[in-house]
């Protein structure tokens, strides 16, 4: 079987399992889970007001109708806050039009599958969420089919050229953006950068079609560049495969006439369609319409977090990547590994300083193909020190495991990605059940006041012996007490004090099967009148007839002051099953807020 028939079964393989992991394991039709979200919700939205709601000016003024039949869940007041900002005097799209571009077939066949399957041809039903998740997996498989390619235009390895691809896939978060949250720009700056890379590579170092590979080159440019202009640093690493070519070399070689105007006609739609909607919201036709956030460039704490930190460090979730940084030792033999490295730390350095220092986390993917080039080199050089090479292959695809664990343990609640802390890190280590964790790292604590309930020296209607996690007697709900654990508390005055304010209730809690109810409130008041009220949904997911410990908090509200009071109670509306509580413990926590992702430092 030739390389070329091989790669493709290999490639269709792997087509195949990832669109299964993806209509498995994805949510699909949950209305408070859809594909289309956050920053997706900017970049996909051109789409609809261009086609459906005939937007020319681009104001979005039907988004939020559409978006109320669609959504349950709202993280803003309006739903168009999630993607407009005010730019000079009127409100623009912030995200940049360069995915949706790409988004654009994709579009255009969920638009027709609405039609065809009777769903609201509103840009927001089923067709279009599924069109949308289809459109990241097809960019993702178009990166890793050129990142194969690549690997073995340089390396002639074929293993090497299937392994690595999958590696990167499986072992970084390249799986978690475009199987969970492939409405964001990450798996499409993946594909882009390494078609920049294969297109560079070939320019480099193929003699025919140079004029055409450099167009394809500047085209794959572009749309990074559109995509997410930053990553324009990234476009360093294409410098990689530089060596010296003459103009004679470029105009002189055979040329594939009808390819090439193929990709001149591409680079005129890049341009074109990126700069007429930049025209038509700020009326200039080059703009930075993201203009939310700032750079600290004097705050250097997270540059370690991002790193080695608990949070969301590259060593406790995606360690192939420190693996692949290797090469660095290299640098002394092969200095063109430099084009590689560079532009990479650049990057972490650089989201490092911005107010979201952690979406470090998910640029990563951007330059997974550039993280494969490094792993290449890695193999290369150890591949004829078999001890050390097979240690390689070894500690590479154990990477796998332990980036599929983490990535399952964050997408489910049971880590945060900004709040862990390295004993929370090592008790939750290989948990992959549900808990009900509010992490909040003591190092970051400026003070805190704390009230411990065990039950033991009171006495009442919901008070019982029945059963108790620890001691004789446990808070019990049932058709006898449907409210209990009623506890009030004055807001603490250190809550005054700058600093980021929270409150965090732990407690156990046991149920009876019928029990599938029971709710904890906080309920804030201000001269007996109710300002704000808050319930947390505690056994949804809890295991009946075992004690299980919970953790539920809150950011203090922005209308709740240190004059106002803090009424904690549990309800039980399922009355003839029984729930206990006991060892009920509050705590109010003012942070320093270094590890908190706020617009305002």
């Amino acid at each position: 079987m030739n390389f070329l028939k091989h790669r493709n079964a290999w490639f269709v393989g792997l087509g195949l399992v990832v669109f299964l992991i993806f209509l498995t394991f994805r949510p699909l039709n949950a209305p408070s889970y859809r594909i289309i979200v956050a920053d997706g919700l900017g970049y996909y939205s051109y789409l609809p007001a261009k086609f459906i709601y005939n937007d020319t000016n681009l104001e979005f003024k039907w988004f939020d109708e559409v978006f109320n039949k669609n959504y349950e869940d709202h993280l803003f007041e309006k739903p168009t806050q999630n993607f407009m900002v005010k730019y000079n005097d009127r409100m623009i799209n912030l995200y940049y039009p360069g995915q949706s571009l790409l988004q654009l077939p994709f579009f255009f066949l969920a638009h027709i599958s609405a039609k065809i399957f009777n769903y609201p041809q509103d840009g927001f039903s089923l067709p279009y969420q599924l069109g949308m998740g289809v459109s990241g997996i097809f960019y993702t498989l178009l990166g890793l089919f050129f990142c194969s390619k690549l690997i073995f235009n340089i390396s002639q390895n074929r293993r090497l050229s299937i392994y690595i691809p999958l590696l990167v896939f499986f072992a970084t978060n390249l799986f978690t953006y475009s199987i969970f949250a492939g409405c964001y720009t990450h798996c499409y700056s993946f594909a882009f950068i390494t078609l920049c890379l294969y297109f560079s590579q070939r320019f480099f170092y193929e003699n025919e079609n140079k004029l055409l590979n450099l167009l394809l080159l500047g085209v794959c440019a572009l749309v990074v560049v559109f995509l997410r202009p930053v990553n324009c640093i990234l476009l360093l690493s294409v410098f990689y495969f530089f060596r010296p070519f003459s103009l004679k070399e470029i105009f002189g070689s055979r040329l594939d006439k009808r390819l090439f105007i193929g990709a001149t006609l591409l680079l005129i739609l890049v341009v074109g369609y990126n700069v007429s909607i930049t025209y038509t919201q700020t009326k200039s036709l080059v703009a930075n319409t993201y203009t939310i956030g700032r750079f600290y460039f004097n705050d250097w704490t997270h540059v370690w977090d991002n790193f080695f930190g608990f949070q969301t460090g590259i060593l406790w979730y995606t360690p192939v990547i420190l693996l692949c940084f290797v090469p660095v030792l290299l640098f002394l033999r092969q200095p063109r590994i430099l084009f590689l490295l560079v532009p990479v730390f650049l990057i972490i350095l650089l989201y490092s300083f911005w107010f979201y220092w952690n979406i470090v986390n998910r640029t990563l993917v951007d330059f997974s193909g550039i993280m494969a080039l490094l792993a290449l080199q890695l193999f290369i050089h150890f591949k004829d020190k078999t001890r050390i090479y097979r240690i390689l292959w070894i500690v590479s695809f154990l990477c796998i495991p332990f980036y599929q664990l983490k990535a399952y343990q964050l997408r489910n609640g049971i880590l945060s990605s900004s709040y862990t802390y390295w004993k929370y890190y090592i008790k939750h280590f290989f948990t992959v059940h549900h808990v009900d964790v509010f992490p909040v790292n003591p190092k970051t604590v400026l003070e805190k006041q704390e009230y411990f309930y065990d039950f033991e020296p009171e006495n009442g209607k919901d008070i019982t012996t029945e059963s108790a996690f620890e001691g004789m007697k446990s808070v019990k709900l049932d058709y006898s007490s449907e409210y209990g654990c009623s506890k009030t508390f004055s807001v603490p005055s250190f809550f005054n004090k700058p600093g980021v304010k929270k409150i965090k209730a732990g407690f156990w809690f046991y149920r009876t099967e019928g029990a599938e109810d029971t709710q904890l409130v906080f309920s804030f008041t201000k001269n007996d009148s109710a300002i704000s009220y808050h319930p947390f949904y505690i056994n949804a997911t809890t295991k009946a007839e075992v004690w299980d410990f919970k953790e539920f908090g809150i950011d203090l509200p922005e209308k709740v002051g240190t004059d106002c009071k803090l009424v904690v109670y549990f309800w039980n509306p399922d009355k003839p099953d029984k729930v206990y509580i006991d060892n009920f413990k509050l705590e109010f926590i003012l942070k320093d807020g270094s590890d908190e992702i706020t617009l305002d430092k």
